[in-house]
Protein backbone atom coordinates (compact mmCIF):
# COMPACT_ATOMS: atom_id res chain seq x y z
CA UNK A 1 0.00 0.00 0.00
CA UNK A 2 1.89 2.72 -1.22
CA UNK A 3 -0.66 5.69 -1.33
CA UNK A 4 -1.09 9.17 -3.34
CA UNK A 5 2.71 9.98 -2.82
CA UNK A 6 3.73 6.68 -3.91
CA UNK A 7 1.63 6.91 -6.97
CA UNK A 8 3.08 9.94 -8.26
CA UNK A 9 7.05 8.49 -7.79
CA UNK A 10 6.07 5.38 -9.67
CA UNK A 11 3.99 7.46 -12.27
CA UNK A 12 8.03 9.48 -12.83
CA UNK A 13 9.55 5.98 -13.59
CA UNK A 14 6.26 4.38 -15.74
CA UNK A 15 6.80 7.54 -18.44
CA UNK A 16 10.31 6.48 -19.26
CA UNK A 17 8.99 2.60 -19.82
CA UNK A 18 8.66 2.82 -23.26
CA UNK A 19 8.69 -0.95 -23.80
CA UNK A 20 6.38 -1.61 -21.25
CA UNK A 21 3.88 -4.36 -21.94
CA UNK A 22 2.34 -4.77 -18.24
CA UNK A 23 1.76 -2.71 -15.45
CA UNK A 24 0.19 -3.77 -12.16
CA UNK A 25 -0.80 -0.81 -9.64
CA UNK A 26 -2.98 -2.72 -7.42
CA UNK A 27 -4.54 -2.01 -3.80
CA UNK A 28 -2.40 0.59 -3.10
CA UNK A 29 -5.81 3.02 -1.98
CA UNK A 30 -4.22 5.84 -4.05
CA UNK A 31 -6.72 8.74 -4.19
CA UNK A 32 -7.68 10.69 -6.81
CA UNK A 33 -4.40 12.55 -7.22
CA UNK A 34 -1.83 9.58 -7.47
CA UNK A 35 -4.66 8.35 -9.70
CA UNK A 36 -4.15 11.19 -11.98
CA UNK A 37 -0.59 11.19 -12.25
CA UNK A 38 -0.56 7.66 -13.24
CA UNK A 39 -3.31 8.35 -15.76
CA UNK A 40 -0.99 11.23 -16.93
CA UNK A 41 2.46 8.88 -17.54
CA UNK A 42 0.06 6.22 -19.17
CA UNK A 43 -0.46 8.70 -21.86
CA UNK A 44 2.89 9.07 -22.29
CA UNK A 45 3.70 5.70 -23.03
CA UNK A 46 1.91 3.05 -25.49
CA UNK A 47 0.95 -0.41 -26.75
CA UNK A 48 0.44 -2.29 -23.40
CA UNK A 49 -1.03 -5.87 -23.48
CA UNK A 50 -1.96 -5.91 -19.27
CA UNK A 51 -3.38 -3.31 -16.65
CA UNK A 52 -4.14 -3.73 -13.60
CA UNK A 53 -5.37 -0.72 -11.72
CA UNK A 54 -7.44 -2.16 -9.47
CA UNK A 55 -8.30 -0.83 -5.92
CA UNK A 56 -7.49 2.59 -5.93
CA UNK A 57 -9.62 5.71 -5.75
CA UNK A 58 -9.83 7.33 -9.24
CA UNK A 59 -12.72 9.16 -9.02
CA UNK A 60 -14.69 10.69 -12.36
CA UNK A 61 -11.97 13.03 -13.02
CA UNK A 62 -9.01 10.81 -12.71
CA UNK A 63 -11.69 8.25 -14.57
CA UNK A 64 -11.66 10.88 -17.29
CA UNK A 65 -7.61 11.14 -17.91
CA UNK A 66 -7.22 7.22 -17.97
CA UNK A 67 -9.65 7.32 -21.09
CA UNK A 68 -7.90 9.66 -22.63
CA UNK A 69 -4.34 7.97 -21.75
CA UNK A 70 -6.48 4.48 -22.84
CA UNK A 71 -6.14 5.67 -26.29
CA UNK A 72 -2.57 4.92 -26.81
CA UNK A 73 -3.19 1.33 -25.27
CA UNK A 74 -5.68 -0.26 -28.18
CA UNK A 75 -3.20 -3.49 -27.64
CA UNK A 76 -4.92 -4.38 -24.37
CA UNK A 77 -5.67 -7.95 -23.68
CA UNK A 78 -6.79 -7.68 -20.16
CA UNK A 79 -7.81 -5.12 -18.25
CA UNK A 80 -8.42 -4.48 -14.77
CA UNK A 81 -10.02 -1.69 -12.85
CA UNK A 82 -11.81 -3.31 -10.16
CA UNK A 83 -12.78 -1.24 -6.94
CA UNK A 84 -11.18 2.15 -8.78
CA UNK A 85 -13.94 4.46 -7.68
CA UNK A 86 -15.06 5.22 -11.55
CA UNK A 87 -19.12 6.12 -10.68
CA UNK A 88 -21.25 6.69 -13.85
CA UNK A 89 -19.89 10.23 -14.74
CA UNK A 90 -16.20 8.43 -14.69
CA UNK A 91 -17.71 5.47 -17.08
CA UNK A 92 -19.03 8.19 -19.46
CA UNK A 93 -16.02 10.38 -19.95
CA UNK A 94 -14.04 6.63 -20.55
CA UNK A 95 -16.37 5.98 -22.99
CA UNK A 96 -16.69 9.33 -24.72
CA UNK A 97 -12.24 9.38 -24.64
CA UNK A 98 -12.68 6.00 -26.20
CA UNK A 99 -15.85 6.13 -28.70
CA UNK A 100 -13.76 6.00 -31.83
CA UNK A 101 -10.70 3.43 -30.43
CA UNK A 102 -11.20 -0.57 -30.69
CA UNK A 103 -9.35 -2.57 -28.39
CA UNK A 104 -9.61 -6.15 -30.99
CA UNK A 105 -7.85 -7.99 -28.63
CA UNK A 106 -9.06 -7.20 -25.58
CA UNK A 107 -10.29 -10.11 -23.68
CA UNK A 108 -10.71 -10.03 -20.17
CA UNK A 109 -12.39 -6.55 -18.29
CA UNK A 110 -13.30 -5.99 -15.13
CA UNK A 111 -15.44 -3.44 -13.50
CA UNK A 112 -16.51 -4.50 -10.48
CA UNK A 113 -17.63 -2.19 -7.77
CA UNK A 114 -17.33 1.00 -9.65
CA UNK A 115 -20.46 2.48 -8.40
CA UNK A 116 -22.50 1.91 -12.19
CA UNK A 117 -25.64 1.89 -12.31
CA UNK A 118 -28.53 1.63 -14.68
CA UNK A 119 -27.54 5.19 -15.74
CA UNK A 120 -24.53 3.87 -17.65
CA UNK A 121 -24.30 0.39 -18.00
CA UNK A 122 -26.34 0.25 -21.30
CA UNK A 123 -23.73 2.70 -23.43
CA UNK A 124 -20.87 1.21 -21.77
CA UNK A 125 -22.24 -2.23 -23.05
CA UNK A 126 -23.13 -0.85 -26.27
CA UNK A 127 -19.50 0.01 -26.38
CA UNK A 128 -17.66 -3.11 -25.92
CA UNK A 129 -20.36 -5.02 -28.53
CA UNK A 130 -18.66 -1.97 -30.85
CA UNK A 131 -15.09 -1.72 -29.46
CA UNK A 132 -14.18 -4.91 -27.70
CA UNK A 133 -16.33 -7.57 -29.30
CA UNK A 134 -13.52 -10.44 -28.52
CA UNK A 135 -14.23 -9.83 -24.48
CA UNK A 136 -14.78 -13.33 -22.91
CA UNK A 137 -14.39 -12.68 -19.93
CA UNK A 138 -16.68 -9.28 -17.55
CA UNK A 139 -17.10 -8.73 -14.23
CA UNK A 140 -19.85 -6.38 -12.94
CA UNK A 141 -19.63 -7.79 -9.59
CA UNK A 142 -20.72 -5.43 -6.84
CA UNK A 143 -22.17 -2.26 -8.86
CA UNK A 144 -25.89 -1.26 -8.21
CA UNK A 145 -26.74 -2.60 -11.19
CA UNK A 146 -30.81 -3.05 -10.35
CA UNK A 147 -33.16 -4.94 -12.58
CA UNK A 148 -33.09 -1.84 -14.78
CA UNK A 149 -29.72 -2.16 -15.44
CA UNK A 150 -29.62 -5.96 -15.83
CA UNK A 151 -32.48 -5.62 -18.45
CA UNK A 152 -30.04 -2.89 -20.71
CA UNK A 153 -26.95 -5.51 -19.90
CA UNK A 154 -29.35 -8.50 -21.50
CA UNK A 155 -29.95 -6.41 -24.26
CA UNK A 156 -26.05 -6.85 -25.63
CA UNK A 157 -24.99 -9.66 -24.17
CA UNK A 158 -26.03 -11.96 -27.51
CA UNK A 159 -23.76 -9.84 -29.15
CA UNK A 160 -21.11 -10.58 -27.27
CA UNK A 161 -20.30 -13.84 -29.36
CA UNK A 162 -17.15 -14.46 -27.50
CA UNK A 163 -17.87 -14.32 -24.00
CA UNK A 164 -17.40 -17.34 -21.91
CA UNK A 165 -17.75 -16.04 -18.25
CA UNK A 166 -20.23 -13.17 -16.89
CA UNK A 167 -19.61 -12.11 -13.09
CA UNK A 168 -22.75 -10.06 -11.65
CA UNK A 169 -22.84 -10.99 -7.52
CA UNK A 170 -24.31 -8.43 -5.57
CA UNK A 171 -25.75 -6.07 -8.10
CA UNK A 172 -29.21 -5.83 -6.81
CA UNK A 173 -30.73 -7.26 -9.76
CA UNK A 174 -34.15 -8.45 -9.30
CA UNK A 175 -36.07 -11.57 -10.90
CA UNK A 176 -36.75 -10.09 -14.31
CA UNK A 177 -33.63 -8.64 -14.70
CA UNK A 178 -31.92 -12.11 -13.95
CA UNK A 179 -34.08 -13.98 -15.86
CA UNK A 180 -33.30 -11.83 -18.81
CA UNK A 181 -29.62 -12.22 -18.24
CA UNK A 182 -29.40 -15.72 -18.03
CA UNK A 183 -31.75 -16.23 -21.30
CA UNK A 184 -29.15 -13.93 -23.26
CA UNK A 185 -26.03 -15.58 -21.90
CA UNK A 186 -27.32 -19.54 -22.90
CA UNK A 187 -27.74 -18.61 -26.38
CA UNK A 188 -23.97 -17.33 -26.65
CA UNK A 189 -22.37 -20.97 -28.03
CA UNK A 190 -19.68 -20.39 -26.51
CA UNK A 191 -20.78 -19.29 -22.84
CA UNK A 192 -19.51 -21.47 -19.72
CA UNK A 193 -20.46 -19.72 -16.30
CA UNK A 194 -22.51 -17.01 -15.28
CA UNK A 195 -22.39 -15.85 -11.12
CA UNK A 196 -25.20 -14.01 -10.22
CA UNK A 197 -25.35 -14.64 -5.93
CA UNK A 198 -26.29 -11.92 -3.68
CA UNK A 199 -29.04 -10.92 -5.54
CA UNK A 200 -32.39 -10.87 -5.23
CA UNK A 201 -34.20 -13.82 -7.33
CA UNK A 202 -37.42 -15.29 -6.65
CA UNK A 203 -37.37 -18.74 -5.95
CA UNK A 204 -39.56 -19.48 -8.72
CA UNK A 205 -37.14 -17.35 -10.78
CA UNK A 206 -34.41 -19.26 -9.73
CA UNK A 207 -35.47 -22.89 -10.27
CA UNK A 208 -36.39 -21.50 -13.72
CA UNK A 209 -32.83 -19.92 -14.51
CA UNK A 210 -31.40 -23.34 -13.43
CA UNK A 211 -33.50 -25.83 -15.23
CA UNK A 212 -32.40 -23.35 -18.18
CA UNK A 213 -28.87 -23.56 -17.29
CA UNK A 214 -29.14 -27.65 -16.74
CA UNK A 215 -30.90 -27.50 -20.13
CA UNK A 216 -28.18 -25.68 -22.56
CA UNK A 217 -25.07 -27.41 -20.78
CA UNK A 218 -23.80 -24.28 -19.05
CA UNK A 219 -22.67 -23.63 -15.36
CA UNK A 220 -24.26 -21.53 -13.00
CA UNK A 221 -22.16 -20.61 -10.08
CA UNK A 222 -24.01 -20.68 -6.55
CA UNK A 223 -26.80 -18.95 -5.40
CA UNK A 224 -26.87 -19.46 -1.64
CA UNK A 225 -26.91 -16.21 -0.62
CA UNK A 226 -29.17 -15.07 -3.01
CA UNK A 227 -32.52 -13.47 -1.57
CA UNK A 228 -35.27 -14.77 -2.89
CA UNK A 229 -37.51 -11.86 -2.47
CA UNK A 230 -38.48 -8.92 -5.32
CA UNK A 231 -37.23 -5.74 -5.36
CA UNK A 232 -39.65 -3.15 -4.19
CA UNK A 233 -38.85 -1.23 -7.26
CA UNK A 234 -39.10 -4.06 -9.94
CA UNK A 235 -42.62 -3.11 -10.83
CA UNK A 236 -41.91 0.42 -11.78
CA UNK A 237 -39.33 -0.74 -14.38
CA UNK A 238 -41.45 -2.64 -16.25
CA UNK A 239 -40.66 0.03 -19.51
CA UNK A 240 -36.91 -0.13 -18.75
CA UNK A 241 -35.98 -1.43 -21.83
CA UNK A 242 -37.89 1.33 -23.96
CA UNK A 243 -35.88 3.90 -21.51
CA UNK A 244 -32.01 3.40 -22.79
Amino acid sequence: MSGSGGAAAIATVLRECHSLKDFRFSATRSSSDGCLALADSLAAIHNLTKLDLSDNTFGAQAAKRLGEALRNHATLVHANFRDDGFTDKGIKFILSSLADVDFPALTFLDLAANDITDVSVGQLMEWVVLHAPAVQTLHFDDNDLGTKGALKLSKQLENLKNLKVLTLNTCEIGGRGALAVARAVVNIEGFERLEMDGNSIPAGILDEIQNLFENHGKTLGDMDENNDEEEEEEDDEEDADEED
